[in-house]
């Protein structure tokens, strides 16, 4: 069968000649996958709306003997028009997305990661409460870093294996596994700005445990989430191996 439909969300697009892009899009059904969409870069053309990033959409698909298959039907579902106002709420969604780009393979199917997406798109879509969002973002992060393998560990110094109690100095670990140090290990007189508070700890253990819609019983202040945001992006970056250039928008 050489035409298939599928539900995905537009992460990219990348503009080729005579109005045609090639388009990166999550889809449900099979995952990351890069179309082309003939004429989409026309003015009148529905495509060209349709794909815009962060759009949700129904589409088809023509399968052809060439590197890309051809998006020959689009369908909006939703494009999210609320959170695309807010600035907040799309520089969040940029890094979700660049992490996402990063991580997911081509081709390969995360119903369930798909699903936990649009989830979160609509909860953005409908957050009014910047701390709401911040505290998102951050429980994002670490699902992303347990969906795609890469689950740190919060409770235990990395190095010895001994348990992070409260009261005891440690830092961000700079080794393979993703983690904290305690104070057993520490090679050098450190500056007081690297060590990491018990209540960055306390938050990510909250978040380890909970649902997207148990987070928002937690009681916390911006200043700490920015924290926890930066020590994660630290984890996402070593465990991607590049930047996520739109951290720099956030941070």
């Amino acid at each position: 069968m050489r035409y298939k439909k599928y539900l995905g969300i537009v992460l990219s697009s990348l503009q080729l000649k005579e109005a045609n892009k090639l388009v990166i899009i999550i889809s449900k059904e099979k995952g990351k996958i890069k179309v082309i969409a003939t004429g989409a870069n026309k003015t009148l053309s529905r495509k060209n709306y349709n794909l815009d990033s962060i759009n949700l959409l129904n589409f088809s698909v023509y399968s052809r003997n060439s590197e890309f298959d051809v998006i020959t039907e689009t369908i909006l579902v939703d494009d999210f028009s609320k959170l695309k106002k807010d600035y907040t709420s799309v520089k969040f969604v940029y890094y979700l997305l660049e992490v996402i780009n990063i991580f997911l393979p081509d081709e390969v199917a995360y119903p369930n990661l798909f699903d936990s997406i649009v989830q979160l798109l609509n909860m953005l879509n409908s957050l009014e409460d910047e701390d709401k969002k911040m505290l998102l973002l951050v429980y994002t992060q670490l699902y992303f870093l347990n969906e795609f393998g890469f689950s740190p560990e919060i409770n235990n110094c990395i190095s010895c294996g001994d348990k992070l109690e409260e009261n005891i100095e440690r830092i961000l670990s700079d080794q393979e596994i993703l983690g904290f140090v305690c104070n057993k290990h520490f090679d050098k007189i450190l500056n007081r700005e690297d060590l990491i508070d018990d209540n960055v700890l306390k938050v990510q253990r909250f978040l380890m445990q909970s649902d997207i819609q148990g987070i928002f019983k937690l009681r916390t202040d911006k200043a700490l989430l920015k924290r926890i945001f930066g020590i994660q992006n630290f984890w996402i970056e070593s465990a991607g191996g590049r930047r996520i250039k739109s951290y720099k928008l956030i941070k």
